[in-house]
């Protein structure tokens, strides 16, 4: 089996995965993505993470059992987040938590380790810049995007600036809660 590198990244309607202020309380996110996104990774070989974003799931989703109340569907998520295989790419951190691996070197040399070591696909949530730095290195196999109704007007774009074309195949195509849209598109050399 071919383990793929999958993108799973939230954007504004006009592009961005992040806002210029930092803040990320504009994706559209209801119990249908939800739902629908806990399915799609439950059978997943590893998650893939920069440094920021690896540190915000750290600091919510082991937390989610001792929550008075917590949201039946984060439960069921952070059941599956804090066992999960994790990976974070990352020159600077020098530890982490809930079986996560830190992966320090040459971007294709760790992702081709990172594949060999997984037991299936590996989805990889962000940020911004290390999404773009994987597809700069051509080492995305399939994009699942989530299409937010919001235009931020700038901050940080999912997709780098690039001179080299890549055709891909609209493989899905589905709407969320009356807000989001989520698109899955793959290489169409795959």
């Amino acid at each position: 089996m071919h383990t793929k590198m999958i993108l799973w990244m939230q954007v504004s309607a006009d592009g961005y995965a992040a806002a210029a202020d930092g803040s990320f309380d504009w994706p559209s996110f209801g119990p249908e993505a939800q739902r629908f996104a806990i399915d799609e990774v439950r059978d997943a070989g590893g998650f893939a993470y920069g440094s920021t974003v690896y540190g915000g799931m750290a600091s919510y989703w082991p937390t989610v059992e001792a929550q008075d109340d917590p949201a039946p569907l984060d439960l069921e998520y952070s059941r599956l987040w804090v066992p999960m295989p994790k990976t974070v790419f990352s020159r600077t951190m020098t530890e982490a938590d809930y079986n996560t691996t830190i992966a320090r070197g040459d971007l294709a040399t760790e992702v081709a380790a990172l594949k060999e070591r997984s037991d299936g696909d590996v989805f990889v949530f962000g940020g911004p810049t290390i999404a773009r730095a994987l597809i700069d290195a051509d080492l995305i196999d399939e994009y699942r995007v989530y299409i937010h109704p919001v235009l931020l007007g700038g901050g940080e774009p999912l997709f780098p600036t690039s001179e080299v074309r890549r055709d891909l195949r609209l493989a899905e195509a589905r709407p969320f809660d009356d807000a989001s849209i989520h698109v899955r598109w793959v290489r169409k050399d795959a």
